[in-house]
């Protein structure tokens, strides 16, 4: 039974140049390697020819950037 709800993240791959895909890459490898409660836990990562899917913890209550903005803290 699942008991997390999930987010699949598509990422076009045309819409990238050798040095993006690279970053992309070394950030999907970060987040998969971080476990911490205050993080969004990367679950998996399925690439095709045209997109990279990215199956990532659902995280709800919107932007952090703009809570912070409108609050003028956290």
């Amino acid at each position: 039974m699942l008991t997390e709800l999930l987010l699949v993240l598509q990422v076009q791959n045309n819409k990238f140049n050798p040095t993006s895909t690279k970053q992309l890459e070394r950030e999907v490898a970060i987040l998969k390697a971080i476990r911490h409660p205050a993080c969004i836990a990367v679950e998996n990562v399925y690439e095709s020819p045209s997109a990279t899917f990215i199956v990532m913890e659902l995280v709800e209550g919107g932007e952090l950037f703009d809570r912070i903005v409108s609050h003028k803290r956290l």
